[in-house]
This record gives structure tokens, sequence and C-alpha cells, in this order.
């Protein structure tokens, strides 16, 4: 496949969305996409969107982290595929998603084969749900999941599992995490199911700078380094006929253009829409 031939989105399109969300990102509503902040009451720091698209799955995410009393910050992946087919991402407090990923490796560590692509939805809610419970359900330690599945006899899925361990198929587009309702403009606008997974990937990435250039908020950012890009897609397979999943990074040979191509494109659209704002007034 030449990458570099992918259409992503239309500057008309995008161009009209920047000049509208001049005006509303800061009177965004809960949407579909709003499923953590109507969960919990409270929406947790980061942002990972998740999409259905045309040709897959793709989930995207900021890799900021907080420490101790948000005086310290530190940057790490946030996307796991430590479950074969299965790539799942989790907003809310440091502490509270390491302790989440401890539960789920002592689980694999434990038993062996018994989390497959099947059962991973329910096994990861009843994860989620008992680590909640062990704090008492308190919203300070509150964090939801985004899980992708790609079954090998059927396309790939998206599912958000709240902190009290309720999933919820995603047959679209969704946001986890603060950065959500910077979000949900973009998404609202921009989004469709035709779009392929490159287009989305871009969308995300474009959201992910929009709010760290334009300091909406402290948790999420990539700084120097760059979002974390994972494809699943439905029918992608290897030299021995089965299906792949991976991460779209430029450390790797095989998806350093396409990723170039994601990210400069992303990057000329927030440098468009910087010079926009800064003409408004002017």
């Amino acid at each position: 496949m030449d990458h570099q031939r992918i259409p992503l989105i239309s500057n008309e399109l995008f161009q009209n969305v920047m000049k509208q969300s001049i005006y509303t990102h800061w009177n965004i509503r809960s949407v579909n996409v709003d499923i953590s902040a109507q969960s919990s009451g409270k929406a947790p720091m980061t942002f990972i969107m998740g999409a259905r698209c045309v040709d897959g799955v793709v989930l995207v995410a900021d890799t900021k982290v907080m420490l101790s009393d948000y005086s310290e910050f530190d940057y790490q992946k946030k996307l796991f595929n430590g479950i074969g087919h299965v790539i799942y991402g989790s907003s809310g407090s440091t502490s509270m998603y390491e302790l989440f990923r401890g539960h789920i490796e002592d689980y694999v560590d434990t038993h062996p084969g018994d989390m497959t692509y099947r059962n991973a939805v329910i096994k990861l809610s009843r994860i989620a749900f008992k680590t909640y419970k062990r704090y008492n359900f308190n919203p300070d330690y509150y964090y939801d999941l985004l899980v992708a599945l790609q079954p090998p006899d059927r396309n790939s899925t998206l599912t958000f599992i709240s902190g009290r361990g309720a999933p919820q198929t995603i047959d679209g587009c969704c946001a986890i995490g603060i950065g959500q309702r910077y979000a949900t403009v973009f998404l609202k606008k921009i989004y469709h199911k035709n779009m392929r997974m490159d287009e989305a990937a871009e969308l995300g990435y474009f959201i992910i700078k929009y709010i760290e250039n334009f300091k909406l908020h402290m948790t999420v950012g990539v700084n120097d380094g760059y979002p974390q890009i994972w494809f699943v897609p439905d029918d992608e397979r290897n030299e021995a006929g089965e299906k792949i999943d991976y991460e779209i990074t430029p450390d790797k040979i095989e998806t350093r253009d396409r990723f170039h191509t994601i990210q400069n494109s992303a990057i000329r659209r927030l440098k468009n829409h910087e010079k926009h704002v800064r003409k408004l007034f002017g």
C-alpha cells in the first residue's frame, strides 16, 4: 500500500471547524463522545481517542503523566497490548492506572491463556470495578478505559469501560479524559464512519497538539515527543495469514513514512489555525 496516497481530511472542512472552535470550545456540551464525564461527574486527566473507521479501529493517546501533587510530570506510554490482539488505554491518575495495569499483568501471569479477545472486555470490566471499589468509589480515584479488540473472524471493535466496570460498545468515536471537553467540537464536526484510520489518527494528533499548544489543560501533552497511535485493522495480515495490529511510530521503518504523513498534516493544520486566531482581532 502506498501510504502517501491515502487522502486525509479536506482542508475546507478543517478550516470551517477551526473558525467555529474559536467560539465554541468554552461551551462544549456532553454528547455521545463524552462518556467518562457522565459516568463519574469528574473528567480524569489525560486524553485518549478511539475511533471506529471504515478499515479498522484506531487509538490515539497523549503521553503526559502527572506525578505526586501535580507539581511534577513525565511522558510515558498510555496504550498497551499485554493481551494478544487486545489494546487498551486508561484515563485517570497515574497511580490508579499503574495499579490497574498491575492487576491485569498479575492476572495474565497467574492465569496463562485465560484472558483472550473473546472474554477480555468482561475480564477487564471486572478488574476495573474491583479496583475502583477498593477505594470506595471515591471520584478522586476514578478512571475509565478504551479497549480495541481484533477478533480473527470479524471486524475489530472498540469498547468503553467505565470505572464502575460497565462496558459499552462504541460504533463511532469516543474520547476519555480531561482532554475530551476540548476535543468534542472537532469530533462532532469532523469525525464520520467512512474515515480511514490514517484520517482519524491525524485528527487525534491535531487535538492533542491543539490542547497542548493553547495550554488548555496542563495534564495533556507530548512535549517534544509525539502521541501514541495504534492501528487495529479489520483485515490486515502478515505473511502467515494472521491478522496484525501495530503502533504507527517514526521508530519503525515500516511505519515511518505513514507516521510522518499523519504528523506533518496535523502540524500544518495547527499552524494555520494559530495564524487565524492571531489575525482574528488584528
